[in-house]
C-alpha cells in the first residue's frame, strides 16, 4: 500500500532566533515564512495534525573540529563562539526532532546544506518569493522549496 505524502512542508532552522518555513505541494508556493523563537515555532507545528504535514529540521554536523591551537586569541575566541552557538543549535534541534517524533509527527533531521548561503537576492529569483526574509527563514526555505 503506498503511503500517501503530507501536503504540507515544514523546514525549521533551530539557533537563537529560529528560520521556519510552511511549503505547500500542491500549491507550490510559501504559506509561511517565518523567523520565531525555539517554542513558538514547537507551538506553530503543534497546531497541525500529526498526518497533515512532514517536517525537516537542520540539525548541525558535529563532527567538525572546532579547535586550532596555532590560531591568534581572537580567532580563538570566535571559534569558541561558532562551537557554543553550533552546540545550542544540535541541542535545540535534536530536542524538537525528539519530542515531534514522540507526539507522532513525520520528522526528518537534516545536515546543513553544505553550498553558500542564498541571499535576498537568491532566494527571489530561485523562489519567486516577494516579501522580506531573514538568513535564518531563508535557510529553513532551502530545505523544503520544490518539494
Amino acid at each position: 500500500m503506498l503511503q500517501r505524502r503530507p501536503e504540507i512542508v515544514i523546514g525549521i532552522d533551530p539557533g537563537v532566533e529560529t528560520g521556519f518555513a510552511v511549503w505547500s505541494r500542491s500549491s507550490k508556493q510559501f504559506l509561511e515564512l517565518s523567523t520565531l523563537s525555539f517554542w513558538a515555532a514547537y507551538d506553530r507545528v503543534t497546531a497541525y495534525q500529526t498526518d497533515e504535514i512532514e517536517i525537516f529540521i537542520e540539525n548541525p554536523d558535529s563532527q567538525r573540529a572546532m579547535y586550532v591551537r596555532t590560531e591568534t586569541v581572537k580567532i580563538q575566541r570566535q571559534r569558541e563562539r561558532i562551537a557554543k552557538n553550533i552546540g545550542s543549535n544540535r541541542r535545540e534541534a535534536t530536542l524538537l526532532a525528539e519530542r515531534l517524533t514522540a507526539l507522532g509527527y513525520a520528522v526528518r533531521p537534516v545536515s546543513p546544506i553544505k553550498a553558500r548561503k542564498w541571499d535576498a537576492a537568491q532566494f527571489k529569483r530561485y523562489t519567486n518569493y516577494e516579501g522580506r526574509t531573514s538568513q535564518h527563514v531563508r535557510d529553513a526555505a532551502r530545505l523544503v522549496v520544490g518539494m
